[in-house]
This record gives C-alpha cells, sequence and structure tokens, in this order.
C-alpha cells in the first residue's frame, strides 16, 4: 500500500504524507494468472492488469481466516481474529472493533486525508462506520436474484462513485478511497451483455 519508505504514523502533522490511496476490495477473487497457467487457460483482464501496473500489487497474500468479516476486520486492524474477537460473520465490527481500535479509515482520517467508502469494504455493517468517512455511500448488491442491465448493477454504481469521487478530488489534500466490490462472489446473477 505504500511506497519507496514512506511511512504514516498516528503521530504525523496533518498533510505530512501525501500519497493516494486507493483500496480496492474484491469478493471471491482468486489469483487468476496462477489458475490460467494451471489449467492452461488464456485469461483476458487488460483492466485489471493495467491498473495492477500503475500501482503497488500484493502477491504473496494469505488470509487470517476463510470468513469474510474475520478476513476483512484483520487487514482493516493488521490484527488477527484472536485479537479483535471478530471469529464469524455476524459479529459486528463497528461495536465489537472498531470503538476499541483504531482501524485502517481512521487512521487515514486522523492524519489529514479525505476519505471516501463505497460498497462492500465491511462485511454489511456500512450504517455502523458511514460516520468516519467524509464520503460514503451505500451500495448494497439488491439484485440477487435477478438480472439487471450494467447500469442497475452494484459494482457499476461502485465503480461510478470511485470514478466521481477520483475526478473530485483535490491535489492539494490526499485521500483515502476504499471501494468492495461484491462480484465475482455468488449469486452469479450479471448483466446479459
Amino acid at each position: 500500500m505504500f511506497s519507496e519508505g514512506s511511512e504514516i504514523s498516528a503521530g504525523a502533522p496533518k498533510g505530512s504524507f501525501n500519497k493516494n490511496v486507493l483500496l480496492i476490495a474484491v469478493d471471491d477473487l482468486f489469483d487468476y494468472k496462477r489458475f490460467a497457467s494451471f489449467f492452461g487457460l488464456d485469461l483476458q483482464m487488460p483492466n485489471l492488469e493495467r491498473l495492477a501496473a500503475q500501482g503497488i500489487t500484493f502477491s504473496a497474500n494469505s488470509t487470517t481466516s476463510p470468513q469474510c468479516n474475520p478476513a476483512r476486520t484483520a487487514m482493516l486492524t493488521g490484527e488477527s481474529a484472536f485479537t479483535t474477537g471478530v471469529y464469524q460473520n455476524k459479529s459486528l465490527f463497528a461495536t465489537d472493533v472498531a470503538s476499541n481500535n483504531e482501524y485502517l479509515p481512521l487512521h487515514f482520517s486522523d492524519t489529514g486525508y479525505t476519505t471516501g467508502l463505497a460498497g462492500k469494504v465491511f462485511h454489511g455493517i456500512f450504517g455502523q462506520v458511514a460516520d468516519d468517512f467524509d464520503t460514503a455511500v451505500a451500495i448494497t448488491d439488491d439484485a440477487k436474484h435477478r438480472p439487471v442491465t450494467s447500469e442497475d448493477h452494484p459494482d457499476y454504481k461502485i465503480a461510478e462513485f470511485a470514478r466521481t469521487f477520483l475526478s473530485e478530488a483535490s491535489s492539494d489534500q490526499p485521500f483515502f478511497l476504499s471501494i468492495g466490490f461484491h462480484k465475482p462472489h455468488k449469486p452469479w446473477v450479471v448483466p446479459e451483455e
């Protein structure tokens, strides 16, 4: 997430660190290059590859939990489920963890960043953390079992929020934008086109 030996500390003066940060959370996205190589497939993902080439990617990853909420909580707090107590998807991040810990978005906000949130970054608790962001939009996967057009698909709306946030971002103040896409998580309802 950080480059060139840069560090952020809670005691740093506001605005003393000026790297913009875009956090993209994607449900059930696998290592498509390794998958393609293993099965001899030719997967074309030019947009994902272009984005990865322009930023920093993590290629030696592991998760602290096979469940969504404990894994996301660990990523956002830097602490394992053994420390946070979030062992299941039904645990509430805001009441169980956020009130007792500084987590990633708060850290950026406290160091002078403009913060934005859309989609599934946290596990089903948008309303509990929205106040910790300068701009937050609830976009849920309400198209679970019906066909939708591209413009109606939650992931399209999340991408549009990100595009607008990035186009309106001030060059005078760094930002931390966290967006979470719902797909390729099941159910696999996608636009026909």
